[in-house]
């Protein structure tokens, strides 16, 4: 070993283990980290072949169930606003998880070095760095759950209010859910993301009172975050992040957002001030506000700088566990993993049922991996799931060629032609270097345009093999007036906006295939690109988002994911001012304001709906509030003969139809009494009864019982899913709840 230093223990695997090489990070003999390493399994430089040892070590959670602080009050949930937890406790269990670990170590110093996080107050657990041998001897313990790798996740990426009827032109109704939760006044909204830019005018505390007493978090300033009477709490958490990847800069050790902009984007779309006058580049303008405005906001930052997404499995249990503590009523994640997880192994499943048990629900994004069937993710039946679909604004640019001939196009750029006036189109293709291919150079990639063929023209740029934003870096490079970027046959009509830095138009498959067609067939081919504009009333509108995750869960396919949808589309929220809008380090435009797609922006939307109805009935479950939104309701008590078809969730699935099927489900009446009748729109080739047919609630808070008989009419029926739905309605008011059915 090299004389001076030791191996410390959070090692950074450069793909999985057992690989060829391993990046180290050497410490000095105080103990700090100095620099990174790679070494080879063969490699004798420090000697004794102890890299094989450390190619078999990673970060994992040891998840061992719920903290046994604080005792659980007479309604059965733990509220730590009242609890006896003190410092004393907490140094107890964190003891106890250390003497743990210690005990399949050989030293102190290294349990000390291993640990990463001890989990507390509400989750029982820790993460630490481990090797196989040490993992499996854990897994042998009996008060052990499950023991998971510390996988990392990704984060999912104004008018939105109005078209989901909260408001008209900007204004709340008289009778709207915001005013009646008074805005979600002193709801206090977690938002588990990539931090907050605090200066934003959409975290402005103008005209609120003091934080409520209820409130036990912290404002971590390490990084120059200053906390107010909107802004409440800021916490940030990377040690996770620093096992699997190496030592984090000092510079991170903030909540600030600096690096992403998306932890900023989804809390302001949740519980944002009030800020008139927004608009990104001059379209979408409006007042830009949150689902419940009123609300306080806490971040806790668990995302960070990573190709592998850099919201690692132990930071967000440690967010959840600190969230829970702090007096949060609502958690939000836009985040997630690529791939469904089994729920005991993932720390957002684990996270949040700790939190539902405390009371606090917790809204989750469904992903952006559609539209594939299966694709889902947060599937657990206790998350709330949000996927993404599109409102009824557009905003687009119109590509007009020399013939007269128009093309619809989408762009968010920063930069304007004259309206109207015609400029040489170009094809990439025969724009090459003499170094380049006609295809890549079609395809826009970078160092392939030739300056002397593209200087002073527009550029038709084809989608693929590199990201959008870079092709647009390339043909300013060589000296393009604008760009054209036609999709590729894969892409079809699937249009983006982008920041983009030079005048551009993004344009489907067909439509690009019509300009080719113009610059093939013409001398002098011209075209222009016009200024960007916001328009209202597109149809269909709500559609599904493509890239919107679909269901059903691989995990659980009989609970039905998504469980609602939420504008996720072209979503205009606050911004970081720390990095341009192409999060590119030359990019030096800034905006506070910016436009965003994902299911992560479709979650907050839910996020503070949710905040409004829990100011409205601070009594209700989160399976109430999840319940009222999804228009059915209630708990159920799991008896030894349990089915999953009888799981009390507001949607009913059956992913194996064969035969006759009968659910149960318990529905519980919030409003004045009444009779309420059901209808029936039954599933393809599908059977509905429903018995009874008709329930009368003599009082608020009274629950009644009904069954749901689905049987296939056919045989040998082909096996896809089928949807339906049954509705109960008093002639006043309708509760739907989805059918959805697999024939086998």
């Amino acid at each position: 070993m090299k004389r001076g230093f030791k191996f410390g223990a959070r090692i950074t695997l450069l793909q999985q283990r057992k690989l060829d090489s391993v990046v180290v990070h050497t410490k000095n003999i105080e103990g700090k980290f100095r620099y990174p390493l790679k070494i080879g399994k063969n490699d004798n430089r420090l000697g004794y072949g102890i890299i094989n040892a450390f190619l078999l070590m990673q970060s994992y959670i040891v998840y061992m169930g719920e903290s046994s602080f604080p005792p659980s009050s007479s309604s059965g949930e733990k509220s730590f606003s009242e609890s006896s937890l003190t410092t004393l406790d907490v140094k107890a269990m964190t003891k106890s998880h250390f003497d743990m670990l210690g005990t399949y170590l050989d030293s102190k110093e290294k349990v000390e070095d291993q640990m990463l996080y001890s989990y507390t107050r509400c989750i029982n657990g820790f993460a630490a760095v481990l090797d196989e041998a040490q993992v499996a001897a854990l897994n042998d313990n009996e008060g052990v759950v499950s023991i998971f790798e510390n996988k990392e996740n990704r984060m999912y990426t104004t008018h939105s209010w109005d078209f989901l009827g909260f408001e008209k032109n900007g204004v709340p109704s008289l009778y709207s859910l915001q005013k009646k939760a008074n805005f979600g006044e002193d709801i206090i909204i977690g938002n588990l993301d990539s931090g907050v830019w605090p200066e934003s005018k959409s975290f402005n505390d103008e005209g609120m009172g003091p934080v409520p007493s209820k409130w036990k978090g912290t404002c971590d300033d390490g990084g120059g975050v200053t906390c107010n009477k909107k802004l409440i709490g800021a916490r940030y958490f990377n040690k996770g992040f620093a096992a699997n990847n190496g030592p984090v800069p000092e510079e991170w050790n903030t909540a600030r957002d600096d690096a992403s902009g998306h932890g900023t984007h989804t809390l302001s779309t949740a519980g944002g001030s009030y800020v008139p006058g927004v608009n990104v580049y001059g379209v979408g303008n409006g007042t830009a506000k949150g689902g419940a405005p009123k609300a306080r906001v806490a971040t806790y930052k668990v995302c960070w700088p990573s190709a592998n997404g850099g919201c690692t499995d132990a930071d967000i249990l440690a967010a959840y566990d600190a969230a829970i503590s702090d007096g949060v009523d609502v958690i939000s994640v836009s985040l997630g993993s690529d791939v469904p997880i089994q729920f005991y192994e993932d720390g957002i499943s684990i996270g949040s049922l700790h939190a539902i048990k405390k009371g606090i629900p917790v809204i989750a994004a469904g992903g952006n991996n559609g539209p594939s069937d299966g694709s889902i993710t947060n599937g657990a039946p206790w998350l709330f799931t949000i996927g993404a679909s599109t409102m009824d604004r557009e905003i687009f640019t119109t590509v007009t060629l020399g013939d007269k001939k128009l093309f619809k196009g989408k762009t968010l750029a920063s930069k304007n032609l004259p309206d109207g006036k015609l400029y040489p189109l170009i094809n990439g293709a025969e724009a090459a270097l003499a170094e380049a291919t006609p295809r890549d150079a079609q395809l826009c990639l970078d160092g392939t345009l030739d300056p002397n063929k593209v200087s002073g023209k527009i550029i038709l740029c084809l989608r693929g093999q590199s990201p959008r934003l870079p092709k647009g870096y390339e043909a300013e490079r060589a000296g393009a007036v604008g760009m054209i970027l036609a999709n590729d046959i894969i892409s079809g009509d699937e249009l983006y906006l982008e920041a983009y830095e030079l005048p551009s138009a993004h344009i489907t498959y067909v439509d690009g295939e019509s300009v080719m067609e113009y610059i093939k067939a013409t001398r002098n081919p011209t075209a222009s690109i016009s200024p960007a504009i916001t328009s209202f009333g597109e149809k269909p509108s709500p559609a599904m988002a493509k890239f919107s995750s679909r269901g059903p869960s691989k995990i659980e396919p009989a609970v039905l994911k998504p469980d609602i949808t939420a504008p996720g589309v072209d979503v205009i929220a606050a911004f970081t001012e720390a990095i341009g809008p192409s999060r590119r380090p030359f990019d030096k435009r800034r905006t506070p304001y910016m436009v965003m797609s994902g299911t992560s922006m479709s979650c907050p939307h839910v996020s503070g709906i949710v905040g409004l109805l829990r100011a409205i009935h601070p009594d209700w479950s989160p399976a109430a509030l999840k319940s009222a939104i999804m228009t059915t309701d209630g708990p159920y008590t799991c008896p030894e003969n349990f089915s999953l078809a009888d799981f009390n969730y507001p949607s009913i699935t059956v992913p194996d139809l064969k035969g006759p099927v009968t659910v149960t489900r318990r529905v519980k009446n919030v409003g004045a009494p009444g009779t309420y009748t059901v209808s029936i729109k039954a599933p393809a080739k599908v059977s509905v009864a429903v018995e009874p047919s008709s329930l009368e609630f003599k009082q608020a808070g009274e629950e009644q019982l009904f069954k749901l008989t689905l049987k296939p009419i056919m045989d040998g029926m082909p096996k896809v899913y089928e949807f339906g739905h049954l509705t109960w309605s008093d002639g006043l008011h309708r509760v739907k709840s989805p059918l959805v059915v697999k024939h086998v």
